[in-house]
Order: structure tokens, then sequence, then C-alpha cells
């Protein structure tokens, strides 16, 4: 009888399946009839190995085109097949693969050895392919005048946005504020991704804009003498009503009108457009309209208060160059300021007439009485004469020179 140390064999020629790898030493030990024993230790061990396939990716989720990077982790193996899923196989260490569908896919790895042992790793559902999926319902567009601010949101999610507001500025804010300031059609766009390396979401129509407005506009001419007629010519866009602040007090809801200026100085105008929608646009031009020309803001001071009264008047001009007062008692003067001494009480009806090389302008002012009538203070205290009525001459006029000769 024989007895095989490596297992329990009572046979002369036993057979044996190894089913782990390692090194085994085989023991054999014989009995005799009479029940003498002897053993023997083979000296040649016996190696049984085996390949172990394993591997990993680098991702494991995404969406299409999906490239997904097999890293092989196998021992004792020299051959690989690999499965996909998908209908397609490598025969590389580290393959690369890019699943272009979406689908659950499931991964076969074969490692060989080359005495032909094999080991077959199978791992059930390890990529998943997942199709971006767009369930927003672009509303109705919406209408609005400039400026017109909006508050956009997102629900769905997502870790990180960009926002394209359709007239060239984004935002990567989830809940973004804007102001649509200029007229026009704007498309905003909605980009998201998904956290955990997710999908990729694109809106091209998240919400359309429909804003409107005017762009209010204007230019003007100046006549060159008082009285000042500025001429104003509307260039606004997308305008039909108007409604123009002179910066005197004056107004007008013509679309091209036309203004008097009391005298020199520089004005604000003002003009608010409406569109045929029925948005206003305002148009703020301040110091816009300058007028340099021909004027004076004449006064006079009377100190006296008994005949005869000597009475200080001043021109206050600007654009003369020459002056001509008519003090209403048929004397005259020729100068800016001049001193005039009335034997009379009054009242005397005073003229200004000034001029340059292009334009003449005369003030008729309303009847003035000096001395005790004016009150204590005497005269008219240094004041503004009254508006007087306008008369206005375009040059040449003629003009009537007046030569006063003294004796020395």
């Amino acid at each position: 009888m024989g007895f095989w140390g490596w297992y329990h064999f009572y046979a002369a020629s036993p057979s044996h399946i190894y089913t782990s790898q390692g090194v085994y030493s085989v023991n054999l030990t014989g009995t005799s009839v009479n029940g003498c024993t002897y053993s023997y230790t083979q000296s040649l061990k016996i190696n049984v190995f085996s390949p172990n396939a394993s591997f990993s990716t680098d991702v494991s989720s995404g969406c299409p085109p999906l490239t997904v990077n097999f890293s092989n982790s196998s021992t004792m193996a020299s051959g690989y097949q690999w499965d996909f899923g998908d209908g397609t196989t490598s025969t590389q260490i580290h393959p690369t693969h890019v699943y272009s569908s979406p689908g659950v896919y499931t991964i076969k790895l074969i490692a060989s050895d080359a005495g032909g042992c094999k080991d077959t790793l199978i791992v059930v559902n390890k990529i998943t392919v997942s199709a971006a999926t767009v369930n927003y319902q672009t509303p109705p567009d919406i209408y609005g005048c400039a400026p017109y601010p909006v508050n956009f949101s997102d629900a769905s999610g997502a870790a990180s946005f960009l926002w394209d507001f359709g007239d060239g500025a984004t935002s990567t804010s989830a809940n973004p504020y804007h102001v649509y300031t200029e007229p026009g059609i704007y498309v905003v766009s909605l980009t998201t991704w998904m956290p955990n390396g997710g999908c990729e979401q694109h809106i091209s129509n998240f919400q359309t804009f429909r804003i409107d407005g005017a762009e209010p506009g204007f230019t003007y001419t100046i006549s060159p003498c008082p009285p000042y007629e500025v001429i104003f010519t509307d260039t606004s866009l997308n305008a039909a009503g108007w409604q123009w602040s002179f910066g005197d007090g004056g107004s007008s809801t013509l679309q091209n009108p036309s203004h008097f200026y009391p005298g020199p100085g520089s004005y604000n105008v003002t003009l608010v457009v409406t569109t045929p929608l029925g948005c206003t646009t305002t148009l703020q031009a301040n110091n816009s309209v300058v007028i340099t020309g021909l004027g004076a803001s004449a006064s006079a001071i009377c100190t006296d208060t008994v005949l005869p009264l000597d009475v200080q008047f001043y021109a206050n001009t600007t654009g003369a160059t020459w002056w001509i007062w008519s003090f209403g008692d048929g004397d005259s003067a020729f100068v800016s300021d001049p001193l005039h001494t009335y034997t009379t009480a009054g009242p005397f009806t005073i003229s200004l007439t000034i001029g340059n090389d292009s334009c003449v302008y005369t003030y008729n002012y309303p009847p003035i009485k000096f001395g005790s009538s004016q009150g204590t203070s005497g005269g008219l205290g240094g004041g503004v004469l009254p508006p007087p009525p306008r008369v206005y001459h375009c040059a040449p006029t003629p003009c009537l020179f007046r030569i006063r000769m003294e004796q020395p």
C-alpha cells in the first residue's frame, strides 16, 4: 500500500487537481505486506501558478462621447482580451475607449499566461453613459422698456453655470442680475454642468427679451443777433413723441421746434422722447446751448431825491462794440455807462440801442420816474431795468448819426 503525502491517496499512481496557485512538495510513503514503511520526498517541487485579472478606470460615468482610460493591474498574465460591452474589444494592456452612445456597459477582462492559463473578471454595469436631458420649455417673449432690469435664476441643481445675455455680456453666477440698457431683441442662453462630473446641458433659448426704447438726440443752430432764435433739429431714433424743455422755462412738443432765448448764457436742454409702443427715454443735455452774442442787462442808479437828478446808467452788455442811450428828455449818450442829469422828475421813456459789426438791437423800456417818487433809497437802487419789448434789426441797417459839437 502506498501513501501520498500531498493528500491521502492509497493508490500506486494517483492523479490530483490543484485548485490554488502555490508551491507544493510531494511525499510518498510505501508500506510492505509485512507492515514495513518507507517515506520518500520528491526533491522537485510542484509550482502551480494562475493569472489574476484586475483593472480600474479613471471615470465610471459621464456624457457621450465619454472617454474611459482602463488601467490594467492583472498579475501573472501576458495576454489580455477586453470586451467593453458595446460590441468592441481590445488586446492592449491599458486601452482607452470612447463610448459614443448612452447606456450602461459591463466590462469583461480575460487575462492569460504563456501556459494557456486564464482568469476572467466581469464587472457588471461598470460604465454609465448618460445623455443630457433638456426638459426646459422656453416661456413667451418678454417685452420691456430700456433700461430693463432682470433677475435670472436656475433651478436645475447644477454645479456651475454660464449665462449669455445676448448683448455681449455673460455671467457665471447661479442667479445673476442684468440690465438691458439699449433697445433690441436679446436671446438668453444658459449652459450648466451637473455635480460630480455630470452632463453638460445647453439651453439655446432660455428667454427672449424684446426691449423697446428710443435714442434721443438733436442738433441746433443759433441766430447771430438778438432776439436769439435757436432752431432745434431732432435726430432721435424710434421716436413718435417729443417733450422739450429749453432751460429757461420754455417748452415744446414739436419734433423740430424753434425757441427764442432772452439773452446770452448757457442753457440746459432736456428732451424726452416716446416710442410708438409708449417707452420713454430722456436726454439731459447740460449747458448744451451756449449763447455769447449781443445782449444787455441795463440798470440805472439815482441817489438824488431833489432836482436836478443825477442818474448813473450801466449797459452791462455782451458782444456790443457801440451803444446809443436815449434818456427820454431829448438827450442821448454814446458810451456804455453814461451819467445823465435830469432837470425834471419825469417819467422818462428810455431806450438803449447796442450793436456790433453784424447786429443791432434796441431795448425800449417802460416809462420810469426818478427822484422822491422812487422812495427814500433813491432811484432804482441798481436794479435791472424792466424787460423791454424787442426791436430786431438785421445788418446792414441804416443809422442816423448825430454829432454834438462843444466849444473848448
